[in-house]
């Protein structure tokens, strides 16, 4: 495989993983999403398991699946689920904030939605498919 060809298949973009992309989730509604795993989640997941209580749970293996849980959404809220915009609730724009983005992804089929997205490592490219194929001359 020429490296050109490999470079646009999967090199993906630093600051894209961290600020988000926009994805449309329907009507008016757009969310930012970070890629999993980029290194503000990373920060934020060594942070919190080297608390006291959880990283003597990890120690003696007793970690609760709750806890583990609570860890992950704390991570989505914080570094993953980053922004959006056209949330409204009685016509009224809802701002983005971590408090909020808590609410929201405690619902799980949200939650399960903005993980997908996290992972999807098309929308963290350097270059969109469409790009890349086009710089290759490719229709």
């Amino acid at each position: 495989m020429e490296l050109k060809n490999f470079n646009h298949r999967f090199k993906t973009d630093p600051e894209r993983e961290i600020k988000g992309v926009e994805i449309h989730v329907g009507e008016d509604f757009y969310v930012t999403v970070a890629r999993a795993g980029n290194r503000a989640s990373q920060a934020k997941y060594r942070e919190m398991m080297s608390e006291p209580s959880v990283a003597v749970a990890v120690r003696a293996g007793n970690l609760s699946d709750a806890k583990m849980t609570s860890i992950v959404s704390e991570i989505r809220a914080t570094c993953i689920l980053v922004g959006w915009r056209g949330l409204t609730e009685n016509g009224k724009e809802i701002p983005y904030s971590v408090e909020k983005a808590r609410e929201l992804l405690a619902i799980p089929d949200f939650a399960a939605r903005i993980a997908e997205w996290s992972e999807t490592q098309e929308l963290f490219r350097e270059q969109s498919i469409e790009q890349a194929s086009d710089a290759l001359g490719k229709v």
